[in-house]
């Protein structure tokens, strides 16, 4: 303690001279800004939402400056270990299904089934109905419909099913969204829109390959390509777009959703100009 006492204003001294900041200058001078009579109220205010990951590391200070960025909203999510675990299947972006028996932890774990009727033509996993897991369903994804945000969650117990309905708003669903889930589930068919989707995907991936591209199969309405890093960029003049997978930890690949039949000839051909 004694060289440390010795040592720290020095070092802070020198950080000034080098206009540099360390690790904990980097909350600490946040802080400090958020005590500022002009920049303050904008800081305490730029963010509506705040998530913090670790929580059980955070220590006073960072708990400070988490607590001045999300006091003007209240809109603070922490995760930590206690917090449930969160799994996809189909996973994402590798799109494949898991069948086996499920692990099941201390916590009811989530189970992220958006794309899971699509590939199964199931609405759940079955496997799931004896765990004490919740599983979360995406109308939006099934539909093919981005600007109507539209999911269900299916709850372990009546009172967890209870307990989400009292956090919910009163409204949470658009009235456009209510108006069109009727008829659309009239027209959903599970297993036949399955099936067209698996045997797209098969003339897909021979498609691809057969233009010299690396594939790799999923059980999903979707392919991965690798050693795509620029796939992306190349495709985007030929009105085609896909998704490229580093925000997913995987630079280089990219993930490419099935084609319309109506447009299949046009994807296919873009991506065999790419390649000449």
């Amino acid at each position: 303690d004694d060289i440390a006492a010795v040592i720290y204003p020095k070092y802070q001294a020198q950080m000034a001279r080098e206009k540099a900041v360390d690790f904990g200058d980097l909350i600490l001078k946040v802080i400090e800004l958020g005590k500022h009579a002009e920049v303050g109220p904008r800081l305490r205010t730029m963010f509506r939402h705040v998530l913090v990951d670790e929580f059980q590391d955070t220590n006073l200070v960072q708990y400070e400056l988490v607590r001045m960025l999300a006091d003007a909203t209240r809109n603070l999510t922490v995760v930590g270990d206690a917090a449930p675990r969160w799994q996809s299947n189909p996973s994402n972006p590798i799109g494949k299904l898991r069948n086996t028996p499920l692990p099941v932890g201390p916590e009811p774990g989530v189970w992220d089934e958006a794309f899971y009727p699509l590939a199964t033509g199931q609405w759940t996993n079955p496997l799931l109905d004896a765990q004490p897991v919740w599983r979360l369903g995406s109308l939006t994804k099934l539909w093919s419909c981005p600007g109507l945000r539209i999911g269900y969650a299916i709850a372990p117990d009546a009172e967890s099913a209870d307990r989400l309905r009292r956090t919910q708003p009163r409204w949470s669903v658009n009235a456009l969204a209510l108006a069109v889930i009727a008829p659309l589930l009239e027209l959903t068919d599970l297993a036949g829109w399955s099936a067209s989707i698996a045997a797209l995907r098969a003339r897909f991936v021979v498609a691809l390959h057969n233009a010299g591209y690396a594939v790799i199969d999923t059980d999903v309405n979707w392919v991965l390509i690798q050693d795509a890093a620029q796939l992306r960029s190349a495709v985007v003049p030929h009105g085609v777009l896909v998704r490229d997978c580093s925000s997913f930890g995987l630079p280089d690949m990219a993930r490419v959703a099935l084609p319309r039949l109506d447009q299949f000839d046009r994807v296919i051909a873009a991506f065999q100009q790419v390649q000449r």
